[in-house]
């Protein structure tokens, strides 16, 4: 089974799968050579990911896309079990970041969002951090957290995610998930 999946989140489909260490990392670099829409999503294929990480609307859209069926209602619980099958019947890339960044052809950076426009106040934010300095390991984890939230349409990304994709870049899984924390209170 697959560490985890890439979902193109505009066609609703799953469109690629990892088992390496750093799969998270793998996928984003996918992601990149397939030249899908910045608008991905990658989570682990399992149950309780896909149950908070989806409405039931949007799995039987990812389902209905990926089967060609139009089933427009069922019980949550069904559709989540049809959801973890589908992943496991997606094509596993067995290619290590380091190959796919070669075919990549050129270095792979995680995207930066702009930093938020200063408001003029100093100390905390509203949601009690300030946002760290830019090229910092802990201004890495806000970046990700933003690329995610973009990713994901608005929707706040899991914190197992962003742990997983700040560890793929060398940051301390406990400075990923504090920040994440820190992050996601000044949301």
């Amino acid at each position: 089974m697959a560490h985890s999946i890439l979902i193109d989140i505009e066609e609703m489909k799953i469109v690629a799968a990892s088992d390496q260490k750093d799969s998270a990392k793998c996928l984003s670099i996918l992601a990149d050579i397939m030249k899908t829409s910045d608008n991905y999503l990658i989570i682990g294929p399992t149950q309780e990911w896909f149950e908070k990480t989806f409405s039931l609307d949007e799995m039987l859209k990812i389902y209905n896309a990926m089967t060609g069926d139009e089933i427009k209602r069922a019980q949550r619980s069904v559709v989540i079990y049809q959801m973890v099958r589908l992943a496991e019947n997606v094509a596993i890339d067995e290619r290590t970041s380091g190959q796919l960044i070669a075919a990549l052809g050129r270095p792979f950076t995680v995207s930066r969002l702009p930093a938020p426009e200063k408001s003029g106040r100093k100390g905390k934010s509203e949601g009690g951090y300030t946002r760290p300095r830019e090229g910092t390991a802990t201004g890495q984890v806000w970046d990700v957290c933003d690329t995610q939230l973009k990713a994901n349409a608005g929707l706040t990304p899991a914190k197992e995610t962003v742990v997983e994709a700040c560890v793929a870049l060398g940051i301390n899984p406990s400075t990923a998930a504090t920040q994440y924390g820190k992050w996601k209170s000044s949301q």
